[in-house]
Protein backbone atom coordinates (compact mmCIF):
# COMPACT_ATOMS: atom_id res chain seq x y z
CA UNK A 1 0.00 0.00 0.00
CA UNK A 2 3.27 2.59 0.64
CA UNK A 3 4.27 2.03 -2.86
CA UNK A 4 0.70 2.71 -3.85
CA UNK A 5 0.89 6.50 -2.21
CA UNK A 6 4.59 6.35 -3.96
CA UNK A 7 3.21 5.96 -7.17
CA UNK A 8 0.22 8.17 -6.65
CA UNK A 9 2.37 11.16 -5.69
CA UNK A 10 5.13 10.39 -8.45
CA UNK A 11 1.69 10.87 -10.94
CA UNK A 12 0.25 13.84 -9.48
CA UNK A 13 3.85 15.12 -9.25
CA UNK A 14 4.77 14.70 -12.81
CA UNK A 15 1.51 16.23 -13.47
CA UNK A 16 2.57 19.30 -12.02
CA UNK A 17 5.88 19.54 -13.03
CA UNK A 18 5.29 17.95 -16.77
CA UNK A 19 7.75 15.15 -15.59
CA UNK A 20 10.85 17.79 -16.08
CA UNK A 21 11.41 18.52 -12.86
CA UNK A 22 12.02 16.53 -9.99
CA UNK A 23 12.00 13.14 -9.06
CA UNK A 24 9.27 11.90 -6.12
CA UNK A 25 12.36 10.99 -3.72
CA UNK A 26 13.26 14.63 -3.57
CA UNK A 27 10.06 15.18 -2.42
CA UNK A 28 9.14 14.88 1.33
CA UNK A 29 5.42 12.76 0.78
CA UNK A 30 3.29 13.62 3.46
CA UNK A 31 0.82 10.63 3.70
CA UNK A 32 -0.83 11.40 7.12
CA UNK A 33 -0.10 13.53 10.68
CA UNK A 34 -1.13 12.93 13.59
CA UNK A 35 -1.52 17.02 15.94
CA UNK A 36 -1.07 17.33 19.37
CA UNK A 37 -3.34 20.16 20.38
CA UNK A 38 -2.99 20.07 24.31
CA UNK A 39 -0.78 22.84 24.48
CA UNK A 40 0.73 25.64 22.92
CA UNK A 41 2.80 25.55 20.37
CA UNK A 42 1.23 22.31 18.88
CA UNK A 43 3.52 19.54 18.40
CA UNK A 44 2.55 17.45 14.99
CA UNK A 45 4.09 13.98 13.81
CA UNK A 46 4.33 13.35 10.52
CA UNK A 47 4.00 10.41 8.37
CA UNK A 48 6.10 10.45 5.83
CA UNK A 49 5.90 7.94 2.78
CA UNK A 50 8.95 5.44 1.53
CA UNK A 51 9.26 2.82 -0.74
CA UNK A 52 9.99 0.07 1.98
CA UNK A 53 8.79 2.00 5.04
CA UNK A 54 7.55 4.84 6.16
CA UNK A 55 8.78 7.24 8.67
CA UNK A 56 8.05 9.62 11.25
CA UNK A 57 8.98 13.31 11.82
CA UNK A 58 8.06 15.15 15.44
CA UNK A 59 8.38 18.70 15.03
CA UNK A 60 6.45 21.76 17.22
CA UNK A 61 4.75 25.02 15.55
CA UNK A 62 2.46 27.52 16.25
CA UNK A 63 0.91 27.45 13.13
CA UNK A 64 1.07 24.35 9.65
CA UNK A 65 3.00 26.69 7.68
CA UNK A 66 5.59 26.86 10.26
CA UNK A 67 5.70 23.53 10.80
CA UNK A 68 5.86 22.05 6.79
CA UNK A 69 8.19 24.75 6.56
CA UNK A 70 10.39 23.26 9.01
CA UNK A 71 10.02 19.69 8.27
CA UNK A 72 11.51 21.23 4.33
CA UNK A 73 14.39 22.71 6.02
CA UNK A 74 15.55 19.57 8.18
CA UNK A 75 14.75 17.11 5.26
CA UNK A 76 16.39 19.03 2.59
CA UNK A 77 13.46 18.12 0.53
CA UNK A 78 10.46 20.08 -1.12
CA UNK A 79 7.47 18.94 0.92
CA UNK A 80 4.23 17.91 -0.47
CA UNK A 81 0.69 17.76 1.17
CA UNK A 82 -1.60 15.97 -2.25
CA UNK A 83 -0.82 12.82 -1.02
CA UNK A 84 -1.94 13.06 2.82
CA UNK A 85 -5.05 10.70 3.73
CA UNK A 86 -5.83 11.72 7.35
CA UNK A 87 -5.00 13.75 9.95
CA UNK A 88 -5.60 12.28 13.85
CA UNK A 89 -5.64 15.24 16.52
CA UNK A 90 -5.41 14.64 20.43
CA UNK A 91 -5.89 17.21 23.14
CA UNK A 92 -8.80 18.76 21.02
CA UNK A 93 -11.35 20.28 24.12
CA UNK A 94 -14.65 21.21 21.78
CA UNK A 95 -16.11 21.78 18.43
CA UNK A 96 -14.53 25.29 18.27
CA UNK A 97 -10.84 24.12 18.78
CA UNK A 98 -11.28 21.39 16.34
CA UNK A 99 -13.09 23.76 13.66
CA UNK A 100 -10.08 26.23 14.11
CA UNK A 101 -7.87 23.59 13.52
CA UNK A 102 -9.84 22.51 10.23
CA UNK A 103 -10.27 26.03 9.08
CA UNK A 104 -6.10 26.05 9.08
CA UNK A 105 -5.84 23.14 7.26
CA UNK A 106 -8.08 24.01 4.78
CA UNK A 107 -6.41 27.61 4.05
CA UNK A 108 -3.55 25.54 2.69
CA UNK A 109 -4.61 24.64 -0.70
CA UNK A 110 -2.21 21.91 -1.14
CA UNK A 111 -4.22 20.13 1.09
CA UNK A 112 -6.93 17.96 -0.19
CA UNK A 113 -10.63 18.72 1.02
CA UNK A 114 -11.24 15.17 1.06
CA UNK A 115 -8.85 14.84 3.72
CA UNK A 116 -9.95 12.04 6.25
CA UNK A 117 -10.25 13.38 10.07
CA UNK A 118 -10.30 11.24 13.16
CA UNK A 119 -9.68 12.42 16.98
CA UNK A 120 -7.65 10.10 19.59
CA UNK A 121 -6.63 10.28 23.33
CA UNK A 122 -2.41 10.71 22.78
CA UNK A 123 -1.60 11.97 19.60
CA UNK A 124 2.19 11.88 19.82
CA UNK A 125 1.83 8.22 20.52
CA UNK A 126 -0.56 7.15 17.66
CA UNK A 127 2.04 6.00 15.41
CA UNK A 128 4.13 3.66 18.22
CA UNK A 129 1.73 0.55 18.29
CA UNK A 130 1.75 -0.03 14.27
CA UNK A 131 -1.12 2.69 13.54
CA UNK A 132 -0.44 4.23 9.91
CA UNK A 133 -2.70 6.56 7.78
CA UNK A 134 -3.89 3.92 5.12
CA UNK A 135 -5.16 1.90 8.36
CA UNK A 136 -7.05 4.37 9.29
CA UNK A 137 -8.16 5.79 6.16
CA UNK A 138 -9.77 2.15 5.60
CA UNK A 139 -11.08 2.48 9.29
CA UNK A 140 -13.27 5.19 8.57
CA UNK A 141 -14.67 4.17 5.09
CA UNK A 142 -16.28 0.67 7.06
CA UNK A 143 -17.34 1.85 10.29
CA UNK A 144 -19.59 4.54 11.44
CA UNK A 145 -18.29 7.09 8.88
CA UNK A 146 -17.11 6.81 5.42
CA UNK A 147 -14.93 8.35 3.35
CA UNK A 148 -17.47 11.74 2.49
CA UNK A 149 -19.05 12.23 5.98
CA UNK A 150 -15.40 12.14 7.76
CA UNK A 151 -13.90 14.38 5.29
CA UNK A 152 -12.89 17.88 6.11
CA UNK A 153 -14.72 19.61 3.31
CA UNK A 154 -17.30 17.65 4.71
CA UNK A 155 -17.11 18.31 8.80
CA UNK A 156 -16.36 22.32 7.66
CA UNK A 157 -20.10 22.00 6.08
CA UNK A 158 -21.43 20.30 9.44
CA UNK A 159 -19.54 23.24 11.65
CA UNK A 160 -21.29 25.85 9.29
CA UNK A 161 -24.50 24.50 9.37
CA UNK A 162 -26.81 25.19 12.42
CA UNK A 163 -28.68 22.16 13.46
CA UNK A 164 -26.99 19.66 11.38
CA UNK A 165 -24.47 17.76 13.24
CA UNK A 166 -22.52 14.79 12.16
CA UNK A 167 -19.93 12.27 14.19
CA UNK A 168 -16.29 12.01 14.78
CA UNK A 169 -14.25 8.79 14.45
CA UNK A 170 -12.51 8.01 18.05
CA UNK A 171 -10.02 6.14 17.77
CA UNK A 172 -6.64 3.60 19.72
CA UNK A 173 -4.28 1.16 19.31
CA UNK A 174 -3.93 -1.74 20.67
CA UNK A 175 -1.70 -5.11 19.57
CA UNK A 176 -0.27 -2.88 16.22
CA UNK A 177 -4.14 -2.52 15.31
CA UNK A 178 -6.20 0.26 15.01
CA UNK A 179 -10.28 0.50 17.08
CA UNK A 180 -12.58 2.32 16.61
CA UNK A 181 -13.81 2.89 20.37
CA UNK A 182 -16.65 5.28 19.12
CA UNK A 183 -17.90 8.76 17.91
CA UNK A 184 -18.00 12.26 19.38
CA UNK A 185 -20.89 14.45 17.84
CA UNK A 186 -19.91 17.53 16.01
CA UNK A 187 -22.12 19.36 18.44
CA UNK A 188 -20.80 18.19 21.80
CA UNK A 189 -19.23 20.45 24.41
CA UNK A 190 -16.99 17.57 25.59
CA UNK A 191 -15.02 16.15 23.12
CA UNK A 192 -13.59 13.59 25.75
CA UNK A 193 -16.89 11.95 26.01
CA UNK A 194 -16.99 8.92 23.51
CA UNK A 195 -20.30 7.54 22.68
CA UNK A 196 -20.89 3.94 20.50
CA UNK A 197 -23.53 4.52 18.58
CA UNK A 198 -26.54 1.59 19.07
CA UNK A 199 -27.73 0.09 15.91
CA UNK A 200 -30.72 2.41 15.95
CA UNK A 201 -28.37 5.17 15.17
CA UNK A 202 -26.39 3.54 12.76
CA UNK A 203 -29.13 2.38 10.76
CA UNK A 204 -30.66 6.21 10.61
CA UNK A 205 -27.74 7.56 9.96
CA UNK A 206 -27.33 5.55 6.55
CA UNK A 207 -24.09 3.71 8.02
CA UNK A 208 -25.71 -0.22 7.85
CA UNK A 209 -28.23 -1.23 5.34
CA UNK A 210 -30.49 -2.80 8.07
CA UNK A 211 -30.49 -4.15 11.82
CA UNK A 212 -31.84 -7.40 13.05
CA UNK A 213 -33.41 -7.55 16.23
CA UNK A 214 -34.80 -10.78 18.21
CA UNK A 215 -38.58 -10.12 19.65
CA UNK A 216 -39.17 -12.53 22.51
CA UNK A 217 -42.75 -13.34 23.69
CA UNK A 218 -44.65 -16.01 25.77
CA UNK A 219 -41.77 -18.35 24.50
CA UNK A 220 -41.81 -17.54 20.92
CA UNK A 221 -38.96 -15.49 19.26
CA UNK A 222 -39.06 -13.81 16.06
CA UNK A 223 -36.34 -12.69 14.02
CA UNK A 224 -36.74 -9.51 12.08
CA UNK A 225 -35.04 -7.01 10.15
CA UNK A 226 -35.65 -3.29 10.01
CA UNK A 227 -34.39 -0.85 7.17
CA UNK A 228 -35.39 2.08 5.27
CA UNK A 229 -35.55 4.38 8.65
CA UNK A 230 -36.20 7.38 8.84
CA UNK A 231 -37.37 10.70 10.62
CA UNK A 232 -40.40 11.27 9.03
CA UNK A 233 -41.88 14.01 10.98
CA UNK A 234 -40.80 16.92 13.50
CA UNK A 235 -43.81 18.93 15.86
CA UNK A 236 -43.35 21.17 18.04
CA UNK A 237 -46.36 21.96 21.42
CA UNK A 238 -45.25 24.34 23.47
CA UNK A 239 -41.81 23.61 24.83
CA UNK A 240 -41.51 20.38 23.73
CA UNK A 241 -40.66 18.60 20.29
CA UNK A 242 -42.47 15.46 19.34
CA UNK A 243 -40.11 13.20 16.72
CA UNK A 244 -41.67 10.14 14.56
CA UNK A 245 -39.51 7.61 13.18
CA UNK A 246 -40.87 5.22 10.21
CA UNK A 247 -39.19 2.12 9.23
CA UNK A 248 -39.94 -1.26 7.70
CA UNK A 249 -40.13 -4.23 9.38
CA UNK A 250 -39.43 -7.78 7.63
CA UNK A 251 -40.37 -11.16 9.79
CA UNK A 252 -37.40 -13.52 9.10
CA UNK A 253 -37.51 -16.06 11.19
CA UNK A 254 -39.99 -17.76 14.26
CA UNK A 255 -39.36 -20.42 16.88
CA UNK A 256 -41.21 -21.35 19.35
CA UNK A 257 -45.37 -21.90 19.77
CA UNK A 258 -46.73 -19.05 17.76
CA UNK A 259 -46.86 -15.23 17.73
CA UNK A 260 -49.54 -13.20 16.87
CA UNK A 261 -48.75 -9.89 14.66
CA UNK A 262 -50.31 -7.85 17.03
CA UNK A 263 -48.21 -8.84 19.88
CA UNK A 264 -44.74 -8.93 17.08
CA UNK A 265 -45.89 -5.32 16.53
CA UNK A 266 -45.86 -4.35 20.25
CA UNK A 267 -42.86 -6.26 20.94
CA UNK A 268 -41.16 -4.69 18.19
CA UNK A 269 -41.90 -1.27 19.20
CA UNK A 270 -40.80 -1.39 22.11
CA UNK A 271 -37.42 -2.71 21.09
CA UNK A 272 -37.07 0.00 18.87
CA UNK A 273 -37.90 2.74 21.82
CA UNK A 274 -35.70 1.25 24.34
CA UNK A 275 -32.79 1.84 21.53
CA UNK A 276 -34.47 5.84 20.62
CA UNK A 277 -34.63 6.75 24.29
CA UNK A 278 -30.79 5.36 24.91
CA UNK A 279 -30.09 7.80 21.69
CA UNK A 280 -31.65 10.26 23.33
CA UNK A 281 -30.26 10.13 26.82
CA UNK A 282 -26.12 9.68 25.38
CA UNK A 283 -26.94 12.70 23.05
CA UNK A 284 -29.53 14.79 23.27
CA UNK A 285 -31.24 15.60 26.44
CA UNK A 286 -27.63 16.31 28.12
CA UNK A 287 -27.34 18.66 25.35
CA UNK A 288 -24.21 17.48 23.71
CA UNK A 289 -25.60 17.62 20.22
CA UNK A 290 -28.64 17.93 18.09
CA UNK A 291 -27.83 14.76 15.97
CA UNK A 292 -31.04 14.25 14.22
CA UNK A 293 -31.73 17.94 13.34
CA UNK A 294 -34.75 18.30 15.69
CA UNK A 295 -34.30 22.01 15.67
CA UNK A 296 -33.76 22.59 11.76
CA UNK A 297 -36.67 20.47 10.85
CA UNK A 298 -38.99 22.43 13.15
CA UNK A 299 -37.84 25.49 11.49
CA UNK A 300 -38.42 24.52 8.03
CA UNK A 301 -41.87 23.56 9.11
CA UNK A 302 -42.75 27.42 10.30
CA UNK A 303 -42.74 26.46 13.98
CA UNK A 304 -41.54 28.92 16.67
CA UNK A 305 -38.54 27.14 17.80
CA UNK A 306 -37.31 27.52 22.00
CA UNK A 307 -33.56 26.89 22.69
CA UNK A 308 -31.93 23.98 22.67
CA UNK A 309 -35.91 22.08 21.66
CA UNK A 310 -34.39 19.11 21.11
CA UNK A 311 -33.25 18.41 24.90
CA UNK A 312 -37.11 18.22 25.47
CA UNK A 313 -38.64 15.73 22.98
CA UNK A 314 -40.65 12.84 23.19
CA UNK A 315 -40.19 9.95 20.33
CA UNK A 316 -42.76 7.53 18.63
CA UNK A 317 -41.84 4.84 15.67
CA UNK A 318 -44.34 3.50 12.88
CA UNK A 319 -43.36 0.56 10.57
CA UNK A 320 -44.62 -1.58 7.99
CA UNK A 321 -44.27 -5.15 9.02
CA UNK A 322 -43.91 -7.46 6.64
CA UNK A 323 -44.47 -11.60 6.92
CA UNK A 324 -43.49 -12.44 3.48
CA UNK A 325 -42.86 -16.38 4.71
CA UNK A 326 -46.17 -16.39 6.34
CA UNK A 327 -44.70 -16.87 9.48
CA UNK A 328 -46.89 -15.29 11.93
CA UNK A 329 -50.16 -16.60 13.47
CA UNK A 330 -53.36 -15.64 11.02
Amino acid sequence: MRNHIIAAAALALCLLTGCAGRSVAQYLVVSSMAVDCSSAPMTVVLEIAGEEQNDYMTLQGGSYGAIFAQAQRRSGRQIYLGAMQCVVFGGVPDGKALLSQLTALQSDSRISPNLQIALCENAQEFYSDGADGEKLAALLTLQYTDSRRSSLKELLNLFGAEGRDGLIAWVSTGDGELILDGVVPTGSSDYTAVWKPNEFCTLLLHRQEEMRLTVAENGTAAGVSVSRLKLSRVTVEGNRAKARFSAVATVQSLSGPGMSRETLEGGLRRELMEQIEELDRAVMQNGKSDLLGIEKRAQLMGSAVPEQLYRNTGYSVDFILRDPKGLLER
